[in-house]
C-alpha cells in the first residue's frame, strides 16, 4: 500500500520537478540501511540458535512504515522508511536460511517460489486496497496509517504457527566476517558479481510508477484518474510477478536455473527499460510493459535465492544469503539516485539509456559459462 502511493505522496511534498530524486533518494537510502542490516543479520544466522525471535521483530517492526502519514517533511519520510527497511533488513537472511534447512535442495526453485508468491499476493492486494480507498476519497495520509494494520498481523503466524527446534549442527564460524566471506566459492563470487552489475541498473519499481504517471498525465486527466492508474498497474505488475515466482520457480527445478535468470530477468528487464523511453499515453502500451516488468521481477527474486542456494554450503548459506542481499541493496541505492538524478539533471531517456547499458552487460556475464 505504501509503496503504491508514495510517489504521488512526494510529489505532493516536493512538486513534479524534484520528486525523481526524492524518490531515488528515500528509496535508495532506506535499501541500504536494510543491506547494512542484511548483512549484520547474514552474519548472525550462522551463528545463533534461534531465527524465530529475529523474524517476528523483523516482520512487525516493518509497519512503522505507516508513520510516513504524519510527515510533513522528505526528511521525516526518509527516518520512518529507514527505520522499517532495517527490520525488513533483519528478517530476510534468518528467513531465507530457514526456509533452505526445511527444504530438499531439489525443490529449492518452487519452495522459494512459492514464499515469493506470497510475499507478492501482499504487494498485489495492497495497491488494489489503496485504489479503493482512494475512490473513496480517503487521503493519502490515511491510507499509510491503515497500513500498519496487516503490518502488524503479520507477527502472528510466526508467533502462533511455526516451531523451532534448536539447532544441532555446528555454530563455531569465526567472528570475522571477512574470513567467512573468504570461503564462498568461486562461482558464487562470480555469481555476485553479476548480481553487483545487474544491481546498479536495477531501479526501484517506484520509479517505474513515476513514469508512468508522467506519460499518462495529460489535460484530458485528473489527478485521481492518474493516480488509480498507477495503482492498477502497480496490481498487474505484482500479480505477474506473483505468478511467475512461483511458476519460474519450479522450471527452474528442471531447467538451468542460471540461464533462466538471465533471460527472463536480466534480458527482459532491459528491454522493459527501453519501452520506459516512451512517452505515450496509450494505456495498453503500459499495461504490456508492467506485466513483462512483473516477469522480469519475479524470475529475479525467486531465481537468486534458488540459485545462491545451490552455489553455498549449508554452513555459511545464511552469511551468502547476507552478502547477496546486501548487495542487492547497495545496487538498490546506487540504481535508485543514478537513474534519479540522471532523470532530473537531464531526461527519463538518459537515465533509461543508463540502465538499459548496464543490465545488458548484466546478462551477458551472467550467461557466461563458469
Amino acid at each position: 500500500m505504501t509503496t503504491a502511493i508514495l510517489p504521488t505522496f512526494i510529489s505532493q511534498l516536493v512538486g513534479i520537478t524534484y520528486a525523481p530524486t526524492a524518490l531515488g533518494l528515500i528509496q535508495g537510502t532506506s535499501d541500504a540501511a536494510a543491506t547494512i542490516m542484511k548483512l549484520l543479520s547474514g552474519f548472525l544466522v550462522d551463528r545463533v540458535t534461534y531465527y524465530k525471535p529475529f523474524l517476528i521483530i523483523g516482520y512487525g517492526a516493518t509497519s512503522i512504515v505507516g508513520l510516513i502519514g504524519f510527515a510533513t517533511s522528505i526528511w521525516s519520510v526518509l527516518l520512518f522508511k529507514i527505520i522499517a527497511w532495517m527490520a525488513r533488513g533483519i528478517r530476510e537472511p534468518m528467513r531465507d536460511t530457514w526456509l533452505s534447512k526445511t527444504i530438499s535442495s531439489k525443490y529449492y526453485g518452487r519452495a522459494f517460489g512459492f514464499q515469493r508468491a506470497f510475499d507478492t499476493l501482499g504487494a498485489l492486494l495492497g495497491p488494489v486496497s489503496a485504489f479503493f480507498l482512494l475512490t473513496f476519497q480517503i487521503p493519502l495520509q490515511t491510507i499509510f496509517f491503515i497500513s500498519m494494520v496487516p503490518g502488524l498481523i503479520s507477527m502472528l503466524p510466526i508467533i502462533f504457527l511455526t516451531q523451532e527446534t534448536k539447532e544441532t549442527t555446528s555454530k563455531k564460524l569465526s567472528n570475522d566476517i571477512v574470513q567467512t566471506i573468504k570461503k564462498f566459492p568461486p562461482k558464487f563470487n562470480y555469481f555476485l558479481l553479476s548480481m553487483s552489475l545487474f544491481g546498479i541498473a536495477n531501479f526501484n519499481q517506484a520509479l517505474l510508477l513515476y513514469r508512468a504517471q508522467e506519460a499518462l498525465n495529460n489535460e484530458s486527466t485528473t489527478f485521481i484518474m492518474t493516480t488509480s492508474w498507477a495503482l492498477l498497474l502497480y496490481s498487474l505488475f505484482n500479480l505477474i510477478r506473483g505468478i511467475s515466482e512461483f511458476g519460474i520457480g519450479i522450471l527452474s527445478d528442471y531447467y538451468n536455473r542460471k540461464n533462466i535468470l538471465a533471460i527472463l530477468g536480466f534480458g527482459i528487464f532491459t528491454m522493459v527499460c527501453i519501452g520506459c523511453m516512451s512517452t505515450t499515453t496509450n494505456i495498453w502500451f503500459w499495461i504490456i510493459l508492467f506485466a513483462f516488468a512483473g516477469l522480469s521481477a519475479g524470475t529475479v527474486k525467486t531465481l537468486e535465492k534458488a540459485h545462491a542456494a545451490d552455489l553455498l554450503p549449508e554452513s555459511i548459506r545464511g552469511n551468502g544469503f547476507g552478502v547477496l542481499q546486501a548487495i542487492d541493496g547497495i545496487g538498490d541505492l546506487l540504481s535508485s539516485i543514478i537513474v534519479g538524478g540522471l532523470w532530473s539533471l537531464f531526461s527519463a531517456q538518459i537515465a533509461f539509456i543508463y540502465a538499459i547499458a548496464i543490465s545488458f552487460i548484466a546478462m551477458i556475464v551472467l550467461l557466461k559459462k563458469q
